[in-house]
C-alpha cells in the first residue's frame, strides 16, 4: 500500500518485516504443506515488491538482488512438478519471458562488473 502511494521508504519497512517473518516462521507452518506453500508464494511476492521499492529508491544493486531472488523462486516453484494441472492452466509459466528477464538482469550485473553474479 505504501509503495503504491509513493511511500517507498515506509513500504520497505513493512516488506523487510515480512521477509524476516517468513525466514523465522514456526516449524508448524514449515511442516504443513499447504501453509508452507502459501507462505512461500507470499515470500516470492515480497521479494518482487522489495525489488520494486529499492528500484524506486534509486538503489539498483539491491533491486537487482531481489529481482534475482524473485526469479529464483519463480523457477523453483514452476519446475518442481508440484503444481497441479489446474494451477498450471490458470497461471502458466512463461519460459521465454523468464529467460528474457534473466538476460536483462545478467546485463545489469555485467555492467556493474559483478561477473560472478551475472553467471
Amino acid at each position: 500500500l505504501w509503495c503504491n502511494r509513493q511511500g517507498h521508504s515506509e513500504g520497505l519497512n513493512y516488506l523487510r518485516r515480512a521477509q524476516i517473518m517468513f525466514e523465522k516462521r514456526p516449524d508448524t507452518i514449515r511442516q504443513d504443506k499447504v501453509f508452507n506453500q502459501r507462505s512461500a508464494d507470499s515470500y516470492t511476492l515480497t521479494m518482487f515488491y522489495l525489488a520494486q521499492a529499492y528500484g524506486a529508491l534509486a538503489k539498483p544493486g539491491l533491486s537487482a538482488r531481489f529481482c534475482a531472488e524473485t526469479m529464483s523462486q519463480q523457477l523453483d516453484h514452476n519446475t518442481s512438478g508440484e503444481r497441479s494441472r489446474e494451477a498450471r492452466e490458470k497461471d502458466p509459466f512463461d519460459c521465454k519471458d523468464w529467460v528474457r528477464n534473466c538476460c536483462s538482469l545478467s546485463d545489469f550485473f555485467v555492467n556493474e562488473a559483478m561477473f560472478w553474479t551475472a553467471k
